[in-house]
């Protein structure tokens, strides 16, 4: 299978990855998992800061800010979200620092692609650890692979949703998280996935676009307007998504022609995050 454009060729060991993952595409439970874990989070919010209401208790306030810097503050569930979602924004201001660090150099002064990507990175570190300047080397490129790892896996989640739209990032099961977790899970993998799921199993792509404004929520470390969040839940059509769901239970349907998929740009991967900080 080809990409015209590109030339990108999906080789076996990128099939194996693929099968794996598009099966994971729509978590099993979608609608217990909606109506409640889900529900919450866009009445409530999944982001710690962004969930506290000026009227509640000063103790709690405090107490729940202390228990997210401990990282004992949330379920399993919640977790895998919040990495998810961290891990695009992280990928988005990464991208960011890089332009601007690109766009400020010395014109004449002959800088890396390398050299270039270090200067961001640390440029965003240096803000997080205040005492960056004291840090040892090995300790600082052990930070910057920490950083640069999930980074990376923030670019295939933007790469997925740029083929299959950005609800992928709520509707999928725990299981997408490890393959995109793994390094060895490359781009190319993830252009596989999406041929596999467009071609065998079409209707993904419509569930995804139910969930596309939650989406958009979590981005923006928001809450959902009560109205807003009640319209959405009330028009989400059981029946489609069931329907969908119950697809993804059958073994898949070999395609008559396959249809193929263009790779995008690196701008064009960090629309939807733009869209949703007003960055536009």
């Amino acid at each position: 299978m080809f990409d015209d454009r590109r030339r990108f060729e999906i080789g076996l060991e990128n099939i194996a990855y693929a099968v794996r993952a598009g099966y994971a595409a729509i978590r099993p439970d979608l609608r217990t998992f909606t109506n409640g874990i889900l529900y919450r989070w866009l009445e409530k919010g999944l982001w710690p800061p962004t969930s506290i209401y000026a009227n509640e208790d000063e103790i709690w306030r405090q107490c729940s800010m202390d228990m997210m810097h401990v990282r004992i503050e949330k379920d399993s569930e919640t977790k895998i979200m919040l990495r998810r979602v961290a891990q695009i924004r992280m990928y988005y201001w990464y991208e960011e620092q890089e332009k601007k660090t690109r766009e400020s150099r010395d014109p004449t002064a002959l800088v890396s692609g390398n050299d270039i990507r270090i200067k961001a990175i640390d440029t965003i570190l240096q803000q997080y650890y205040i005492n960056w300047d004291i840090i040892k080397d090995s300790s600082r490129d052990k930070l910057r692979k920490n950083f640069e790892a999930e980074k990376d896996v923030g670019k295939k989640w933007c790469q997925l949703v740029h083929y299959l739209s950005a609800g992928i990032l709520v509707i999928c099961d725990k299981k997408m998280d490890s393959q995109m977790n793994k390094k060895d899970f490359s781009s190319n993998d993830v252009y596989a996935l999406a041929i596999f799921v467009i071609n065998c199993y079409s209707g993904v792509s419509d569930v995804c676009q139910c969930f596309d404004a939650v989406v958009s929520i979590f981005i923006q470390k928001g809450l959902a307007k009560e109205d807003e969040l009640h319209n959405w839940h009330d028009g989400l059509d059981w029946d489609l998504l069931q329907g969908r769901l119950q697809q993804m239970k059958e073994p898949p349907e070999q395609p008559v022609a396959w249809y193929q998929l263009t790779k995008p740009t690196e701008n064009e991967l960090t629309n939807y995050i733009r869209k949703a900080l007003g960055r536009n």
